[in-house]
């Protein structure tokens, strides 16, 4: 549970603590949420050159691919739409910062 709290905004748990309580418009956008918010967060009053720019959204892009993957197969009937939406983010992050 800690790993996909980080970064901002965190998710609200279970009452016990061991599980996630994810937002009704879906795990992608919660996901692509944090992502902005943790971009947002490292940009703002820094000058950081372009080339560490890229990086850093490839970073986080592998990273939110690796919490997603964690979380297992999607179920329900907006599943795969979900699983599009996500992958195109990914691809289209990576597609604007090249290596």
């Amino acid at each position: 549970v800690h790993d996909i709290q980080w970064p901002a905004p965190p998710i609200p748990t279970t009452p016990d603590g061991t599980g996630l309580v994810y937002p009704d418009d879906g795990l992608p956008e919660l996901l692509a949420r944090k992502w902005r918010t943790q971009l947002a967060a490292n940009t703002m009053g820094v000058r950081v050159d372009e080339e560490a720019k890229r990086r850093a959204a490839r970073e986080d892009v592998k990273r939110l691919q690796a919490e997603r993957r964690r979380l297992g197969t999607l179920t329900g009937s907006e599943a795969d739409a979900l699983q599009a939406r996500f992958q195109r983010a990914c691809d289209r992050v990576f597609r604007e910062n090249p290596a």
